[in-house]
């Protein structure tokens, strides 16, 4: 399985940007695999979008470097041929955990300093995750 990690300090936006990407890939026409859903409180969850032909997982939650790894196993078992999620800057053992994946690869989270910048940042680093996938 590929993944593919926002990186970016504790409450950077990587949780809303990933929520934005969903919602788009959505609107596009991805759409929810029944049974795979989960809700992990503060905002964040996992689950697993089909465009027809491929699976594909996503991760909000990234400041818990021990849950994510596991995350990552259940939406691989799942059959995500990619996944999507966020990772909090300075947790090596959450980079290492994502680094077993290959490929792999971390994107910098854009930083936006007030509100408005901060939600701009978001809507654009979701558009580019969208031409990764």
């Amino acid at each position: 399985m590929e993944v593919i990690a926002l990186t970016g300090r504790k409450d950077s936006g990587k949780s809303d940007t990933l929520n934005v990407l969903y919602h788009l890939l959505l609107a596009s026409g991805w759409t929810q695999v029944p049974g795979h859903f989960k809700d992990l409180t503060h905002w964040d969850f996992y689950d697993v979008l089909t465009d027809g032909e491929r699976l594909l997982g996503i991760v909000t939650q990234g400041d818990y470097a021990t849950r994510v790894p596991d995350y990552l196993s259940i939406l691989a078992a799942a059959g995500c041929v990619m996944t999507v999620c966020a990772c909090t800057t300075g947790k090596p053992r959450l980079s290492a955990a994502i680094a077993r994946y290959a490929p792999h690869s971390f994107i910098r989270k854009t930083v936006g300093v007030t509100p408005e910048s901060l939600r701009i940042a978001n809507n654009t680093d979701a558009q580019h995750l969208i031409t990764l996938i």
